[in-house]
């Protein structure tokens, strides 16, 4: 270490960065039973740091009480930018401000069985531009205490590091006059007979891990609280063992785990978690190898859980807490509000011992055992992809409901399922686009287990898996954010982020794709995913910011080689793990670039919402550009769609600026969906719907927010109407899955797409089928002539007419009402429109329960079931059976998974 990076380290140890209080009160000791006066002290040069400087403050306020949920489910506090009086702050000097709460009951109106255990803050100017939070850029929480005899450090109120030879302040408190002692390391350092207060300033002079422990003694009773002191020693430098990648190493030894932190310029770093009691401790300060950090961790119990996080120390002085960026599960608050129904026996978060994503480590983690090895996609330019958010698709939330409609998706045809973004987005109520850890999937929708099963049922099934994801942009979670930001956006010397994002579509913090860092940390993800959860490939979002060439609305889409470069460079590294992979880019860029990454096997999406809409809407459409000819662009290179999650339902706009006629009538929308199905479905080259697009969703695309949760409505089915919607979709989708040819481009298509006002005919023709559609996009009845190309039988495949055709008949024409259509084939495909129990839940129930052994199902015999761990793991599996014995299973709670007639549930049991 050189003299500059002496004076550096010295700095940033002499200032404080784990454990300063920053907010106070008195009295010092609020107990739950308290009905006086608080005044609530806060220091905006501490935590985030966000206030410095405010000329006003304002408590956004609330409590934890006995009926909150965690620290997240705050009660009683006001809107945000409630500038009350009560709420109002009195400054009491430069950056210090003063609350004062005249009655607890009173002031946060408490129900009458309510009690406090906490009272929680951020702090804000008038205008919400500024805010006062925790060292981890959260919630501000001051603990309330039991009645009766209670002590606890104010300084330092948390776990606290300081540089050897430097002095520390000491100071606990407490809550009535008592003989109070300080010991450090046990021995004893000060003592007062009778006083509420003991202070004592103490030099450190060696390094090494203290232990401060404040005593208070009255009337026989002694209550004590304990504080650590890390007086740092210095960094050691050492290379890291070979073969070690970034993130947490397993090896054959499941007691250890060698974790690797590329931090460039940070100063030292240190693990905090279970494994230390999450107090920072030289034994866990990392070793430095150049920019990287590294650390083997020994006697860990194998199997075992283990929460984690790097305490970073930069030149600013302030400790930057984040979770290892490449952890495949993180802990987190908000994890109380996930059903144990979706994720059984989630590890419960570190309380009050830390803030912000916690990672995990655990060694001999259970194996996944595939059913599927060896799954390819099949047929890429006839795709038909279903995509789907798992938090609207079923009533359950999450991968339990979707795997349960798997038989209704199967029979429908599709091909290929497009989750909506899954990988550990912030909060547990999102589309998505918010990522934070990219190699987590997000628990919200399930275990780790419960991912790979519903990918291995898809493949069983014949259907692809495919996953959005966005490397556009994180939120501010995301550890290579955090580590370099100045508390509103990236430094500039952060290696993964952009400062700003240099197009003007960014919403996050923009991931900077010129960095060699970046690339790295993209293409090790992709191969990961496709590697562990056996994806069958990506729809990459946004990939039109790819790129650091500033640009405008006008400017961003044109031709752009850096970010041509970029795409290519992340589709080899795919096809290098997967050569069959399916890669989609939403781009939406000039024809010439979009040309470019089609040659190299690419996808683009094609969004046709607006000339979709207009047919539903009952004018003229022009829906073209949803083919792609081979000139402009290469054969089947484009996915279109009418709708995707971005988009206004096409049945909404039916509804709400359809001509009158249509308006008024759901009758008239549904035909002018199929209308629209079949301009769409039938055009060659890969396709794409919208979750419940096959029956009509009308429910507009801002109901609850235009990324809040939307209503089911799977009684949808019930209606004829939209019924036949389906069978049309259902038709579609297996004449593409089951005649690939005549959507690859191979066969020959003749349409005429552009006046879809009248009159239409279109025909694809090829020697395994040809079909015939004449359709009638006018307001009033009409004759169309259907040139049928061959004589003998035609059936039309959704009445089951048989046509005789001869050379008399051959292009005779045929009238057809206002709205409707005749899909003609020259042989009678195998097409099965049976629809599953599409009920969202239909309970069965077990006896005993809990149980010794035995488990026997009150509805009879089951199709399969099986006996899964807590953790996820299935543990046993039968078929056609009316009980199951687990007698042969541990103490311990389990499920019960059931599939029978294409419904899959599950329901816990306890073995005795």
């Amino acid at each position: 270490m050189n003299i500059r990076q002496t004076l550096i380290w010295l700095i940033l140890l002499l200032s404080s960065f784990w454990g300063v209080a920053q907010v106070t009160t008195s009295p010092a000791f609020i107990q739950k039973d308290y009905t006086g006066e608080i005044i609530v002290y806060f220091d905006a040069t501490r935590g985030n740091r966000g206030m410095t400087g405010a000329t006003s403050c304002y408590a956004h306020t609330g409590v934890i009480t006995n009926e909150s949920t965690g620290n997240s489910d705050w009660k009683h506090a006001p809107e945000w930018k409630d500038n009350s009086p009560k709420y109002k702050m009195e400054s009491v000097g430069e950056n210090q401000w003063k609350l004062t709460i005249p009655n607890l009951k009173t002031y946060y109106e408490l129900n009458e069985n309510e009690v406090v255990e906490k009272l929680a803050f951020v702090f804000r100017d008038a205008t919400a531009s500024k805010e006062g939070k925790s060292e981890a850029n959260g919630d501000i929480f001051v603990d309330l205490h039991e009645s009766g005899l209670q002590v606890a450090f104010t300084n330092p109120a948390g776990n606290y590091a300081l540089a050897a030879g430097s002095s520390l302040d000491i100071s606990f408190s407490a809550s009535a006059p008592a003989h109070l002692r300080l010991s450090i390391n046990d021995t004893e350092a000060k003592q007062l007979p009778s006083a509420t207060t003991l202070t004592y300033k103490h030099t450190f002079a060696v390094a090494g891990d203290y232990i401060l422990k404040a005593t208070a003694t009255l009337n026989g009773q002694t209550v004590s609280a304990t504080t650590t002191v890390c007086v740092v020693e210095g960094a050691e430098n050492e290379p890291r063992p070979a073969g070690l990648t970034d993130g947490i190493n397993y090896s054959d030894d499941p007691g250890r785990a060698t974790l690797v932190l590329h931090a460039p310029g940070k100063l030292s770093v240190f693990i905090v978690g279970d494994f230390s009691d999450w107090t920072q401790q030289n034994k866990y300060q990392m070793k430095r190898d150049g920019d990287y950090w590294w650390l083997t961790l020994t006697d860990l119990e194998p199997g075992k859980e283990y929460g984690f996080q790097y305490l970073v120390n930069s030149v600013s002085g302030a400790p930057i807490r984040i979770a290892d960026p490449y952890t495949e599960k993180i802990l987190h608050e908000l994890d109380t509000y996930i059903p144990t129904s979706t994720y059984p026996n989630i590890k419960p978060y570190p309380t009050g011992k830390t803030n912000g994503p916690v990672a995990v480590i655990q060694t001999q983690q259970p194996a996944y055992h595939w059913q599927i090895n060896d799954f390819k996609v099949k047929n890429q330019a006839s795709l038909s992809i279903y995509e789907l958010l798992i938090r609207d698709f079923t009533a359950t939330g999450d991968l339990n409901g979707v795997t349960d409609k798997l038989d209704y998706l199967q029979r429908m045809g599709i091909t290929a399922i497009e989750l909506m973004p899954c990988q550990e987005f912030s909060g547990n109520d999102s589309w998505g686009y918010n990522p934070i850890f990219y190699f987590a999937m997000d628990k919200a929708y399930g275990t780790k287990e419960m991912y790979k099963r519903f990918i291995d049922e898809c493949h069983r099934r014949g259907i692809a898996v495919l996953l959005d994801v966005v490397y556009n942009q994180a939120d501010q979670d995301m550890p290579f954010v955090k580590l370099y930001f100045d508390g509103t956006k990236p430094t500039a010397d952060n290696p993964w982020f952009n400062v700003s994002a240099p197009h003007p579509y960014s919403v996050f913090y923009d991931f900077n794709h010129e960095s060699e860092y970046t690339r790295a940390f993209v293409k090790r993800n992709l191969k990961f995913l496709l590697e562990e959860y056996k994806f069958d490939g990506f729809r990459f979002d946004l990939t039109k910011g790819f790129t650091n060439k500033p640009s405008t609305e006008s400017t961003a889409s044109m031709y752009d080689q850096s970010r041509i470069d970029i795409l290519k460079d992340y589709n080899r590294a795919i096809r290098a793990v997967k050569p069959d992979a399916v890669v989609i880019l939403e781009h939406f860029c000039s024809s010439s670039e979009e040309k470019v990454l089609a040659q190299e096997g690419m996808l683009l999406w094609r969004n046709m919402n607006g000339a979709f809409g207009n047919i539903l809407k009952g004018t003229e459409a022009d829906v073209s550009g949803i083919y792609a000819d081979g000139k402009t662009m290469p054969f089947n290179s484009l996915v279109g769609f009418s709708e995707s999650h971005d988009e206004e339902r096409t049945m909404y706009k039916s509804q709400s600026e359809g001509i009158p006629n249509m308006k008024l009538s759901l009758t008239k929308r549904i035909a002018r969906a199929k209308l629209a199905a079949l301009y769409s479905m039938l055009v060659p080259g890969p396709k794409m719907i919208w979750q419940f697009e096959e029956m009509g969703y009308d429910i507009s695309i801002e109901t609850n927010g235009r990324t809040g949760r939307k209503p089911l409505h799977w009684e949808y089915l019930d209606d004829e109407r939209r019924k036949g919607l389906y069978d049309l979709y259902a038709t579609l989708f297996i004449l593409r899955r089951d005649y690939p040819a005549l959507f690859d481009g191979s066969a020959t298509l003749k349409w005429t797409p552009s006046n879809l006002i009248a009159g239409s005919r279109l025909e694809i023709n090829h020697p395994d089928l040809t079909l015939i559609v004449i359709a009638n996009f006018a307001q009033t009845s009409g004759s169309i002539y259907p040139a049928f190309p061959t004589t003998g039988i035609w059936h039309e495949l959704m009445t089951g007419e048989q046509l005789p055709i001869t050379g008399l008949n051959q292009n005779s024409p045929i009238t057809l009402p206002a709205n409707e259509f005749k899909l003609f084939a020259n042989k009678k495909p195998d097409i099965d429109l049976a629809i599953t129990e599409i009920s969202d839940q239909r309970p069965f129930s077990i006896y005993p329960n809990p149980t010794s052994g035995l488990i026997t199902f009150r509805a009879g015999i089951m199709e399969e079931v099986q006996i899964v761990s807590a953790q996820g793991v299935i543990l046993k599996s039968e078929y056609t059976v009316s009980s199951i014995d687990i007698s042969q299973l541990a103490t311990g709670n389990y499920w019960i998974v059931i599939r029978n007639n294409g419904i899959r549930q599950s329901i816990p049991v306890l073995k005795r």
